[in-house]
């Protein structure tokens, strides 16, 4: 009897959890997500199989000189002058279905290194980014959400 009743919870765990999870397309991270910090918009795009984050509004796009914020902290002293409005943060990243896109990196520009990064779409409107160095479970996550909401 006790059998009987383990089956019959798991196949209604089963059931309940495959009946609200959502089916998300390789497309749906395509679009503008504010940071968590609210300080910056990133828009992923595809480009052939591979998805890509360019930093498309910063809040304050200029330093109190009236310059535009460069790329100071970067590891190659030639991209040291480049603009952060516009630049490529997030690389070659291939969605492996289930609303999970792995493969790619994430360049941080307040410390000029780049992560391993796995994004994974909480809801049609969140997604969580784990950066991370080696494997995923050393590393961390924030999440962002999309500029204009959908349904």
């Amino acid at each position: 009897m006790r059998s009987l009743f383990l089956t019959c919870t798991f196949f209604h765990l089963l059931l309940f959890s495959t009946a609200y999870a959502q089916d998300f397309k390789d497309t749906d991270l395509a679009g503008d997500w504010l940071v968590a910090e609210k300080t910056a918009v990133i828009t992923f795009f595809k480009d052939g199989h591979r998805f890509y984050g360019m930093t498309s509004w910063m809040g304050k796009p200029k330093d109190e000189h009236g310059n535009y914020r460069l790329d100071v902290k970067n590891p190659d002293p030639s991209k040291r002058s480049q603009k952060l409005l516009g630049a490529l943060l997030c690389r070659n990243f291939e969605y492996s279905g289930h609303g999970v896109w792995e493969g790619g990196t994430i360049y941080d520009s307040r410390s000029g290194k780049t992560y391993h990064c796995k994004i994974t779409m909480k809801d049609i409107n969140t997604i969580s980014l784990r950066g991370f160095i080696g494997i995923s479970l050393i590393g961390g996550s924030t999440t962002w959400t999309r500029k204009v909401k959908r349904d």
